[in-house]
């Protein structure tokens, strides 16, 4: 296939995404258990926010970063990085970040979003996968570990962990794990979920586990099985996708919490700059 014609079909790839972005526009902010709906700005005592956004490179639809001129692909970034910051909250987690390449937009969005600390899998270990994660926060990130998934047949995956003082809980720890799991073999995913139970297991302190799974909450999916496994639970998604792309509607993306904390309140956003879409919770500490 030559230039042109590889540019026209990813044009229409792109207008494909946004007819189905146009389908999925209606999925309102949803609250947990009856209580208000979840809007950006300040937050109840004891609340805080977190997010998870595979940002495709900046790219805004999955196509390859050379066909998209830098100048666009930073003005996505941009904006994402300005909804971050309007949302407010204290721990994002990043997929497809695109480290190494012409510059870390993992930096650019910490950047554009005014988050005063960031960490990727390049810059805690030197593992730089074709898919980057990364964490960003408005608060230290502390004790950060990163470290590759076992590969799939064609994507190498990674996860980076970090400790964050909350200072709306008394200054308690709470540890926040970015992650991006396979998303073409199912075995590949298991064996990737296997190896972040054998991570996490012993941890000690309330957790959050964010990212983009590639796959849903199936009994005996990957969702499912990481959850059950370290006796977490998920903010609901209300049933709005996550990702929407050529007629695809799926959950992909997925936050889950220990039991020692509560979902006060979670959404999937209207607003993306991606196939994918964000998806936001509101945390709160349980009562011991």
């Amino acid at each position: 296939m030559n230039n042109k014609k590889l540019v026209a079909t990813c044009c229409v790839l792109a207008c494909s995404a946004c007819a189905c972005y146009v389908g999925a526009a209606n999925c309102a902010p949803s609250a947990v258990s009856g209580s208000p709906a979840p809007s950006a700005g300040a937050l109840p005592p004891g609340h805080v926010r977190v997010a998870t956004y595979n940002v495709v490179h900046g790219t805004r639809f999955p196509l390859p970063p050379s066909l998209v001129r830098e100048s666009v692909v930073q003005g996505n970034l941009r904006a994402i990085g300005q909804w971050l910051h309007a949302e407010q909250p204290l721990v994002v987690a990043l997929q497809e970040t695109d480290h190494g390449r012409r510059n870390n937009r993992a930096e650019s969005i910490a950047r554009y979003g005014q988050f005063a600390y960031w960490a990727d899998d390049a810059s805690v270990s030197g593992h730089t996968p074709r898919h980057g994660v990364a964490l960003l926060s408005t608060a230290a990130l502390q004790e950060p570990i990163s470290k590759p998934l076992v590969r799939g047949a064609t994507h190498d995956k990674g996860w980076v962990a970090a400790t964050v003082t909350v200072d709306a809980w008394g200054g308690e720890p709470l540890r926040v794990v970015a992650l991006h799991l396979d998303p073409f073999s199912a075995r590949a995913r298991e064996r990737q979920v296997d190896q972040l139970v054998a991570e996490l297991e012993s941890q000690q302190m309330p957790v959050v586990v964010l990212g983009d799974f590639n796959c849903g909450w199936e009994q005996g999916r990957c969702v499912q099985r990481l959850a059950s496994r370290l006796g977490l639970h998920a903010a609901p998604t209300q049933g709005c996708p996550t990702y929407a792309f050529l007629g695809m509607h799926r959950n992909l993306d997925w936050i889950l919490v220990s039991s020692d904390l509560e979902v006060a309140a979670s959404y999937v956003s209207r607003d993306s700059y991606s196939d994918h879409r964000p998806v936001v919770a509101e945390l709160a500490r349980r009562e011991k």
